[in-house]
């Protein structure tokens, strides 16, 4: 069934890190945070539209969207971090070492080295 969303702007990435707890992302930098069975705006630091958000073993958030942003998510903060493109980047992942990874136009593919 559809539930209420606080926003009429198109949504690309959604992520869940428990039942209870969920992000989504989309145009013009929308952030939403889902707790307390219900979604709210969470506010961000950017204005691209932002495709894919992903939360590492370790509880770290990130987000990847137009112009090659890559976001981070520290004690419940959204922050920009240096990115390795300026190419839009459309996915992002950890894989089991918690090394992060973007993918993106024109078949770019990075691995960050994440520190502990």
């Amino acid at each position: 069934h559809e539930v209420i969303s606080p926003t009429q702007k198109n949504l690309y990435g959604l992520y869940f890190i428990s039942a209870r707890e969920g992000w989504a992302v989309g145009a013009v930098g929308t952030i939403l945070h889902y707790h307390n069975k219900q979604w709210d705006i969470f506010p961000g630091p950017v204005e691209n539209h932002l495709l894919d958000i992903h939360w590492d073993l370790k509880g770290r958030g990130w987000i990847v969207g137009a112009s090659g942003v890559v976001l981070a998510c520290q004690d419940r903060r959204w922050s920009e971090i240096p990115s390795p493109s300026k190419k839009t980047l459309y996915t992002v992942t950890t894989d089991k070492k918690d090394n992060l990874w973007v993918s993106g136009k024109e078949g770019k593919i990075f691995q960050y080295l994440i520190n502990p």
